[in-house]
């Protein structure tokens, strides 16, 4: 039988052998993410709407504004009177 040296350097030969010729195995990536951990990758949307307020809504669809202008709202709400 051969010494022990020997083999171990003939392992290693063998070895580099086969590295070279299948090439060597990538390591995986250290932070590995599942495809549902992935950010989604949109793109944003510039479709807002202008806002108006209730003074040019009622201007332009023809409506009525009502303001109150009082200060205190009533103490108590008003009793239901039933016939």
């Amino acid at each position: 039988m051969a010494p022990s040296s020997d083999l171990v350097q003939a392992g290693i030969e063998g070895f580099s052998l086969l590295e070279e010729c299948m090439g060597r195995k990538a390591r995986p990536p250290l932070h590995h993410r599942h495809p549902h951990q992935l950010p989604l990758a949109t793109t944003p949307s510039n479709h807002a709407k202008e806002a108006i307020d209730s003074n040019q809504v009622a201007q332009r669809y023809g409506g009525v504004l009502i303001v109150d202008y009082r200060n205190k709202k009533p103490l108590a709400p008003p009793h239901r009177v039933v016939n």
